[in-house]
């Protein structure tokens, strides 16, 4: 038994077109039978057996056959724009503490949204009405739900990252940078340290796959990489700076006779005698021999290494003092400039005190004697 679509409707027989392509007929029952209706069946022929481009065109002759093409057509094409509508062109993810994935599609238009943590989650959850929201809108509605929540506060560190799914559009890219100095500004007003990232597919994948956002995944890499590159710079450094006290500590003739102990690896070569073996001389195999030498040169890079380390620490330490010691000269400094300013002003009140003592004195001075002289020239 087969499916397909009636093409043809005659006395006996029925036409009909398989989901393969195939052109077959079979016999027709006692039910009403339509256009376009698709049925099964059990196969009789093959229509390409006969005539195939004649029954072709004679199918096509049928005006039935041209509306039901039509409203197939139709009814396929209103797909491609709803399709369109909720496919994502491009992700944008943000992350504080709440980690939050945006899907958006040409439009700007909010079409998937994810929580990657218990904040994350808590924020989308407690989120209505947020399909096919404009992404800068929502992302502002976003920024106050984590403020009230305590989430986030001023001068909080906020990532956002964005990844196109497919190549970019003018139009859409347009439209992408529109809405980001939209989010740009809302962030600033709320006086938020911003850093905007750009990833790719494949690093989504791996975010996902470890359940973290797009933005963590790239903080977590550059972080390791940063962490890679320090350490890569303290291996060189502690080998310059063993290198230098070797150097240092060897005189030039140690030096040329550790060369030359190198080159031999540690072993003084013995003729051997004739119908002898080279080491029988001596009581100790060169297997031993060296083996020995190894593990004393190990033994002398431990020490040269604990002293470096020890010296290392010495360095750490004077320079902390040094620190100190400027500290507390730099804050007795301060203590000494108080003091002196407040003596000084001390000084300066008193002698203003002084003289508007001595001022009132010698005016009640004035004041009398003024009167004495009044009385004693009434008495005269």
């Amino acid at each position: 038994m087969k499916k397909g679509i009636i093409m043809e409707i005659d006395d006996t027989l029925l036409t009909l077109l398989t989901p393969d392509g195939e052109f077959l007929r079979t016999r027709r029952q006692d039910n009403p039978y339509s256009i376009g209706e698709e049925i099964y069946f059990f196969p009789m022929e093959s229509v390409k057996s006969i005539k195939p481009l004649a029954s072709v065109k004679n199918i096509f002759k049928y005006k039935s056959v041209w509306v039901a093409m039509a409203v197939l057509f139709l009814f396929l094409s209103s797909f491609i724009p709803l399709y369109q509508t909720n496919k994502a062109y491009a992700y944008m993810s943000i992350d504080a503490n709440p980690s939050i994935e945006f899907g958006i599609n040409k439009k700007m238009q909010v079409v998937e949204l994810t929580g990657f943590n218990k904040e994350g989650k808590k924020i989308v959850s407690e989120l209505k009405e947020w399909k096919e929201k404009d992404v800068s809108e929502l992302t502002k509605i976003i920024l106050v739900e984590m403020k009230n929540a305590g989430f986030i506060s001023s001068y909080e560190h906020i990532i956002i990252t964005t990844v196109r799914t497919e190549k970019p559009e003018e139009k859409a890219e347009k439209e992408l940078q529109k809405n980001m100095n939209e989010i740009k500004a809302a962030m600033n007003k709320q006086k938020l340290d911003l850093t905007v990232l750009t990833g790719t597919e494949k690093e989504r994948e791996k975010a996902h796959e470890l359940g973290i956002s797009t933005g963590k995944y790239q903080e977590n890499k550059n972080q390791s990489s940063q962490m890679e590159k320090q350490k890569t710079i303290d291996k060189k450094q502690e080998q310059n700076a063993l290198s230098s006290k070797n150097n240092k500590e060897v005189s030039p003739g140690q030096q040329k006779r550790q060369g030359d102990d190198v080159q031999n690896n540690g072993l003084t070569e013995s003729k051997p005698e004739s119908g002898t073996k080279g080491w029988e001389g001596n009581s100790i195999p060169p297997g031993q021999l060296k083996k020995a030498d190894e593990d004393q040169w190990k033994q002398n890079q431990g020490q040269i290494k604990k002293q470096a380390q020890q010296q290392e620490n010495a360095n750490q330490q004077n320079t902390w003092n040094q620190k100190q010691k400027e500290k507390d000269s730099t804050q007795q400094n301060k203590w000494k400039q108080n003091d002196s300013n407040q003596q000084n002003q001390w000084n300066q009140k008193q002698k203003e005190k002084n003289s508007n003592q001595q001022n009132k004195w010698k005016q009640n001075d004035s004041n009398q004697q003024n009167n004495w002289n009044q009385k004693d020239h009434k008495n005269k």
